[in-house]
């Protein structure tokens, strides 16, 4: 059984799209290394924020901050389209 996973990328304003393979799983260690080669070459005006659900595989989101200019935001629990909620500064 493979546990290879696929994390997305989506920009609501104009539906750019990055697909982020995961190989190995989709944990909090696979996605912070995944991510930044694939956040790297995101323009920096597609990266301002990004907004996640509540997964554990963002657990180690402060080593993935420095990609957005203004920050990482978390959607309420069950509604992932709806309001954001602000990480403390110190939590970056």
């Amino acid at each position: 059984m493979s546990r290879s996973a696929i994390g997305t990328l989506v920009d609501r304003r104009t539906g750019f799209l990055r697909l982020v393979h995961l190989p190995d799983g989709h944990g909090a260690e696979q996605l912070r290394v995944a991510m930044p080669p694939v956040l790297a070459a995101v323009p920096a005006l597609a990266r301002q924020t990004l907004t996640w659900d509540q997964g554990s595989e963002m657990a180690r989101h402060d080593q993935l901050s420095e990609f957005f200019a203004e920050g990482i935001f978390f959607a309420h629990p069950g509604s992932p389209d709806g309001a954001q909620v602000n990480l403390p500064r110190a939590a970056h």
